[in-house]
């Protein structure tokens, strides 16, 4: 590997270590390449390991930066923030705070004037952390700047890709300008399942398409070779400034523009030093080696490199036959899937397997799609823009279509929860891997690569410490708890709702356990009101579910017979809970807390009577809240007091006012407190009472409107949080 290679996987790996918060591994591999330098008497290793020190330094530095800006605005209730996205009058936006030299992610909600992306806004309002986001709510904001030009310029063609898309709009805002924002959940994992996930961020690709577009246009109006290569240049610069000059389309533009330089001034150049060269310039920005896009774009490269390197070994480079290309096509894509397979593992929870397949049939309508996306914004608004659009959006279509058929395939994904071990695992496995492919001594990288892939797999096999888990599922206005046993089964309370063409368990609550493997052993029903167990039936058709748990509150409503037909039908099990009784589940300890007796006589309504349960495992614990109103947690105050408190809270009734009490909260004190709640919806849950009331109790409020489904890993000393946006860790009261 060239030199440059070599310095920028020091600089990556020392700017990772130092921002994840690991800078004693990257003082470890630091001392081990001076170890090695001073046995091998190497200049060049004793070198690389003083790159790795300094760049772990700066990214701690970094980190610790950001770490002290955000609990300075934490303190204080202001934040200087500039918007990614446009902020309506009672809405909720994500930015950046830029105030006094840091850049930390933000997301804020509450009201004020509306704000397009690119504003600079003073807000105030309830700051809460998270990890390495600030969660601003309660907010409320004055404009302090208007957008600059360019941010005007991505409204205007966000504007103008919704009038011209119509329902493709998110994915052609999300290719063209790097806006994920609209992006469904459901779509994502369809799009990860299919292994293209890569293809809804503008990345790499994006520009390499973008460039041989423009260079063979010009060249098909028979323009100078010179020219068409400076001109793609040009437009590629423009396309990266464009949509706000992301870390992976940055790689991409300098090395597409040092290629260009190498050719003009005829000069062989290395396809690595090449790929060093781009990915050292975005790390100018410590902050850039710990994102995704940086991280897919730069592996996936390093996979088709290493795919070229592999074909001419094999031969194929010299075979022009169209089996011979369809071969290197596909090689390409399966060593390029390989290349990001322990990124994806990590940040998306699940590895494709269909990926080298669905890539072969997608890259090539995408190729078209993505220069006719920037055609249609450079056309005159008229019917030939309108034509264009038509014409993509067919393209858009077929490219979803791909997602559909292969997220449906048996076997598409295989669903995984890796440790950062099992990662690191994998990433050294897949590196073995490449320089196999590119080395002439090609047995020794191979058996490590197979080696450390054997132990990659079976380490999460041996019988170690499973994890307890808690899922709160995004089913919108509506309940749907999974958790996950340490033995891995899992344990649904509520299945959310259901309406006239569809319910929720069939559309997400089923693909999403099943996503993620294990048995379903036991459902609770916490009241028969259709928001939770609108889905019940769906599941109980596509599991064999142990046994339910149901609440026992008789109402004579269509969904709830429906369910109640289901269990019996599948010869489930049914058992009615009572304040008292006690289950045991693979060392969890299920116990009720409500509703007794009494409280289902006199209850006007279901919530009156709603079944709240409380997990415990070890010294963690978790209570389940159902729609509990105020009269239920008065009592539960009464019974029990002090003893209901857990570590994680599911707000009762969808974080409504007429829950969540003071003395309900004061008793619990939850670390973190889960609302499942749909967006915009017509209630006005969550009530900002409850908000301020969890706040009150030092509560970290975790929503499903905003935070989409979210994962909770209960441990005996710490929790871990896993949202859409963030992963941060909690560590216990008392925890050492």
């Amino acid at each position: 590997m060239p030199l440059i290679g070599t310095l920028f996987l020091a600089v990556a790996a020392g700017l990772l270590l130092g921002t994840g918060a690991a800078f004693l591994w990257a003082a470890i591999a630091s001392l081990l390449l001076a170890v090695a330098a001073w046995w091998r008497r190497d200049a060049r290793l004793a070198a690389l390991s003083s790159v790795v020190v300094v760049a772990a330094l700066l990214g701690r530095a970094t980190r610790a930066a950001d770490r002290a800006c955000a609990k300075k605005m934490a303190a204080v209730g202001f934040a200087t923030v500039e918007l990614s996205e446009d902020l309506g009058a009672g809405g909720s936006a994500r930015g950046k705070a830029v105030e006094r030299g840091c850049a930390v992610r933000v997301r804020l909600s509450g009201n004020g004037p509306a704000s397009p992306a690119g504003s600079l806004l003073r807000v105030r309002g309830r700051i809460a952390r998270r990890g390495e986001l600030l969660v601003i709510s309660q907010a409320e904001w004055i404009p302090l700047k208007p957008p600059a030009m360019r941010a005007r310029l991505r409204g205007a063609a966000g504007r103008r890709i919704d009038a011209l898309y119509g329902e493709h709009a998110p994915l052609a805002r999300a290719l063209l300008l790097a806006d994920e924002h609209d992006i469904e959940p459901e779509v994502r994992s369809r799009y990860a399942d299919a292994g293209i996930v890569h293809m809804l961020s503008v990345s790499g690709l994006h520009v390499a398409v973008l460039a041989e577009a423009t260079l063979l246009l010009l060249l098909g109006f028979r323009a100078p070779v010179r020219v068409a290569r400076w001109t793609a240049v040009f437009v590629i610069a423009f396309f990266v400034l464009f949509v706000g000059a992301p870390a992976p389309a940055v790689r991409a533009a300098t090395m597409y523009g040092l290629g260009v330089l190498a050719l003009q001034l005829q000069r062989p150049t290395s396809p690595w030093a090449i790929l060093a060269t781009g990915g050292l310039l975005p790390l100018s920005n410590p902050r850039t080696a710990g994102e995704i896009g940086f991280q897919l774009t730069i592996a996936g490269m390093a996979g088709l490199t290493a795919s070229g390197a592999l074909s001419e070994k094999l031969g194929l480079d010299r075979r022009q036959s169209a089996w011979a290309r369809l071969v290197r096509q596909l090689l390409a894509t399966s060593v390029a899937s390989l290349a990001t397979a322990p990124i994806v593992a990590w940040y998306f929870g699940r590895v494709s397997l269909v990926a080298p397949l669905t890539n072969l049939v997608a890259a090539p309508l995408f190729g078209v799609a993505q220069p006719a996306l920037f055609l249609s914004l450079l056309l005159p608004m008229n019917a030939g823009a309108r034509l264009v659009a038509d014409g993509t959006s067919a393209l858009l279509s077929a490219i979803d279509r791909v997602a559909v058929a292969g997220a449906v395939l048996p076997g598409a994904a295989v669903a995984i929860q890796p440790s950062p071990l099992t990662v690191l695992l994998a990433g050294a496995a897949t590196a073995a891997f490449l320089v196999a492919c590119t080395n002439h001594f090609w047995a020794r990288p191979l058996a490590w690569g197979m080696t450390l892939a054997a132990v990659g797999i079976w380490w999460p096999l041996l019988p170690l410490p499973r994890r307890f888990e808690v899922h709160m599922i995004d089913v919108g206005q509506g309940d749907a708890i999974a958790l996950r046993t340490p033995k891995g089964r899992w344990i649904l309370v509520d299945a959310g709702g259901g309406w006239r063409t569809g319910d929720a368990g069939q559309r997400t609550v089923v693909p999403y356990l099943r996503r993620r493997g294990g048995e379903l052993a036991l459902l609770v029903l916490s009241h028969p009101h259709a928001d939770h167990i609108g889905g019940a039936a769906s599941v109980l058709a596509a599991y064999d579910v142990g046994q339910v748990l149901d609440a026992g509150f008789v109402e004579p409503s269509e969904t709830y017979m429906r369910t109640l037909m289901a269990a019996r039908s599948r010869r489930v099990r049914w058992r009615q809970a009572r304040a008292g009784d006690t289950l045991y589940l693979d060392g969890l300890r299920l116990s009720v807390l409500a509703p007794d007796d009494s409280q289902l006589a006199s209850a006007a309504g279901a919530n009156q009577a709603s079944l709240v349960l409380s997990v415990e495992h070890g010294a963690v614990g978790v209570l389940l809240a159902g729609d509990a109103e105020a009269g239920q947690e008065a009592t539960l105050v009464r019974r029990f007091g002090n003893h209901l408190g857990a570590q994680l809270l599911k707000v009762g009734h969808h974080g409504s006012r007429t829950s969540s009490t003071d003395d309900f909260l004061a008793a619990v004190r939850p670390l973190v407190a889960l609302v499942s709640v749909g967006a915009h919806n017509l209630y006005g849950h969550p009530s900002g009472d409850v908000l301020r009331g969890l706040a009150a109790v030092g509560a970290q409020v975790l929503r499903s409107d905003i935070d989409g489904s979210t994962v909770v890993v209960l441990r005996r000393g710490a929790v871990e949080v896993r949202t859409q946006d963030t992963r941060f860790r909690l560590p216990l009261p008392g925890a050492p």
